[in-house]
C-alpha cells in the first residue's frame, strides 16, 4: 500500500515527535509513505523532515491556483500514484482535497481539534473523503453528527511511557514549578487562571511558572500577569513544542483554556506521572476529574485557587492522579497501537470494509 501523507507546517512544528512515530509505525506495517510537506520550511527546520521520500507543496495559495498546485504535486510523486491520501492539519486538508480530484484517489482526514469540525467538507466536496480519524471519543462523536457514522474512527495518539514516574513536588518548601500551556486565544480563561494563581503567591512564594505565551491575546496575558505582580514568578516561552523536556520536568501541568485540542504534550506529561490541573474541556476525555486530573471551571478564579492549592498541599493527591494518568496512557495511548490502527483503516479504505471508496460514485 502506498500512502501520500500530507502534513501542514503548524502540525509539523508542534507535533514532530508524534508524527515521526506515526510514519515509522506505518512503515512497520508495510505502508510505503510519500510525505507531502510545506514548501515554506526554513533551512533551520530541515530536522522536521520525517523521511527520505518527500514532496514539497505550498500549503496556502489563492483559490485560482489550487488546481495548478494539485497538478504540480501529482507530477512530483516520483514513486507513482499513491493508493490514498491522508491529511494532518487544516492547511493539509485543502491540499489533499484538491489532489484527490486530480489523481482520483480517496482521502482520509485527521480531526485533532474541534476547530476543524466547521471545515468538514459538505456535499460534493466530500465525495472523495473515505474516512475521518479523531483522537478522542467526544471529537469522533462530534464528527459523526456531520457525516456518516461509519466514516469515523477513533485513533488515540501514541506516546511512550517512561519505566518509572517522575518525582514531583518533592521539595515543596523550596520549589513548586508549574508548566502553563495553551494557545493564548481565550483571554478570559487566562485572566481567571492568573488571578487564581496570584492569590497563592503570598502563601507559596516558592511558586515558579513556565508560561507558553503565544497567540492573539499574548500581549494582554502578559499585561495581566504584570498587573497581578506575577512577573517575578513567571518565565515565558513562545512554543511548548520546542521546550518539552523543560515543561514535562515541572511539578504540575496547567491548561487554562477549553479548546478541544488534543496535544501530545498533555499525554507525555500524564505518562510521566505529572499531575494535571485543566479547564473543563469536554473533548479531552483522558482528563477525568479527581481521577486523572483536577478539572476547573475555566472562568472562576476561586476554583483555580482551590484546585491549585489542593495539588500543591496534598501529599498524596499528585501521586494518585499521576499514577492513574500513567496507567491510562499505558493502556490506551500506545504508539504501536496508533500505527497499527491507522494502517488498518487505510487498508479498509482501499480494499473493502466500512470505509470502502468507489471512485465512480
Amino acid at each position: 500500500m502506498h500512502l501520500a501523507l500530507i502534513i501542514d507546517q503548524e502540525r509539523l512544528r508542534r507535533e514532530h515527535a508524534m508524527l515521526q512515530r506515526i510514519t515509522d509505525g506505518l512503515r512497520e506495517h508495510d505502508v510505503q509513505v510519500t510525505l507531502v510537506l510545506p514548501a515554506t520550511l526554513d533551512p533551520d527546520e530541515t530536522h522536521l523532515v520525517l523521511g527520505d521520500t518527500e514532496v514539497r507543496a505550498r500549503m496556502q495559495v489563492p483559490l485560482w491556483m489550487r488546481r495548478a498546485r494539485a497538478r504540480h504535486v501529482a507530477g512530483t510523486l516520483t514513486n507513482g500514484t499513491p493508493d490514498l491520501i491522508h491529511a494532518i492539519g487544516g492547511q493539509a486538508w485543502s491540499v489533499a482535497l484538491d489532489l484527490c480530484r486530480v489523481i482520483d484517489r480517496p482521502v482520509t482526514l485527521d480531526v485533532w481539534s474541534a476547530d476543524l469540525l466547521k471545515r468538514i467538507p459538505p456535499g460534493r466536496a466530500a465525495t472523495f473523503v473515505a474516512a475521518y480519524v479523531a483522537p478522542t471519543d467526544p471529537l469522533a462523536d462530534a464528527v459523526r453528527q456531520r457525516v456518516g457514522p461509519d466514516l469515523v474512527t477513533v485513533v488515540p495518539l501514541g506516546v511512550e511511557v517512561p519505566k518509572a514516574p517522575r518525582k514531583v513536588l518533592v521539595d515543596r518548601e523550596d520549589s513548586m514549578t508549574l508548566a502553563i500551556v495553551g494557545s493564548g486565544r481565550d483571554l478570559a480563561a487566562y485572566r481567571a487562571m492568573l488571578t487564581g494563581l496570584s492569590r497563592l503567591i503570598s502563601e507559596f512564594p516558592q511558586i515558579q511558572a513556565c508560561l507558553e505565551l503565544r497567540g492573539p491575546a499574548e500581549h494582554e496575558i502578559w499585561r495581566q500577569a504584570r498587573r497581578l505582580d506575577l512577573l517575578g514568578h513567571i518565565s515565558t516561552i513562545v512554543d511548548a513544542a520546542s521546550h518539552r523536556p523543560l515543561l514535562t520536568g515541572c511539578d504540575v501541568l496547567v491548561m487554562p483554556e477549553r479548546l478541544g485540542q488534543v496535544r501530545s504534550i498533555l499525554l507525555e506529561a500524564m505518562a510521566g506521572g505529572m499531575p494535571v490541573v485543566a479547564a473543563d474541556d469536554p473533548y479531552l476525555d483522558m482528563l477525568s476529574h479527581n481521577q486523572t486530573a483536577l478539572i476547573v471551571d475555566q472562568t472562576e478564579p476561586d476554583d483555580w485557587t482551590e484546585k491549585l492549592r489542593l495539588i500543591l498541599t496534598d501529599a498524596q493527591l499528585p501521586l494518585r492522579l499521576g499514577e492513574a494518568a500513567r496507567s491510562l496512557v499505558h493502556d490506551r495511548y500506545r504508539p504501536a497501537a496508533q500505527g497499527e490502527k491507522l494502517a488498518g483503516i487505510f487498508r479498509q479504505v482501499i480494499s473493502g470494509g466500512a470505509h470502502t471508496f468507489d471512485a465512480g460514485a
